[in-house]
């Protein structure tokens, strides 16, 4: 049964609403029965859009920003909310981003530091580092 299938999915981890649908539908379920089973696992408390997104942000929020976390809610068709309440209890985007700066580009970073050649040497390199770390976080989202 399409409800059984819903469980099943849903085991694995949260789904979303329009996500849990076109699993069901694909898998060869009448439309009548794949809505029947949506709103008896939303009842049933199984299945929720909120603890979906929450989900969602928690696996993302580490290596992706605000703007790649609202584009991928989006995909699954729900509201984009203020990521940063109390709810989510996350990191602002801005701690994010120096978590990941110092997680990926420590060893870049050190290596700057240290250079002991010429002034233009230095603001050479750390122009193009910082060239690289916004490039970086430019596709991540932030």
């Amino acid at each position: 049964s399409a409800k059984g299938k819903a469980l099943s999915f849903l085991s694995r981890r949260e789904q979303s609403t329009f996500e849990l649908k076109g699993k069901l539908l694909r898998a060869g379920y009448e439309p009548v029965e794949v809505e029947e089973a949506l709103k008896w696992v939303q009842d049933q408390k199984f299945q929720s859009d909120q603890r979906f997104s929450e989900s969602l942000h928690r696996r993302r929020a580490a290596n992706y920003g605000d703007r790649a976390i609202q584009a991928e809610l989006t995909s699954h068709q729900l509201e984009v909310r203020q990521l940063h309440s109390e709810e989510f209890e996350t990191p602002t985007e801005a701690q994010r981003v120096q978590d990941w700066l110092r997680r990926r580009q420590k060893s870049k970073y050190l290596e700057l530091l240290e250079l002991k050649s010429s002034l233009d040497k230095n603001s050479i390199e750390l122009m193009k580092f910082k060239s690289k770390c916004f490039r970086s976080l430019s596709h991540r989202g932030f």
